[in-house]
């Protein structure tokens, strides 16, 4: 799967660069604010980047049939 996001994110037109955070504790917070789009360059850079995180959305992305997407999309 991290193959697979890399290469779509640099098709995209992205570059993937982690920096270590600085503590072991932190919150990244992200959020779209131009696009429906930055959810998915999002989460290719969450797979590129085997980041595990979590997410949080409201009540109806957890309903049939986009809870099978986001159970997935935090799994891999």
């Amino acid at each position: 799967m991290q193959k697979l996001a890399l290469f779509l994110l640099k098709a995209f037109g992205w570059k993937l660069c982690i920096a270590p955070p600085p503590s072991k504790k932190y919150v990244l917070i992200g959020a779209p604010h131009t696009s429906n789009w930055d959810f998915v360059v999002g989460l290719l850079g969450l797979w590129g980047g085997r980041i595990r995180a979590r997410f949080l959305g409201k009540k109806e992305l957890f309903k049939p049939p986009l809870q099978d997407f986001t159970h997935i999309s935090v799994s891999w």
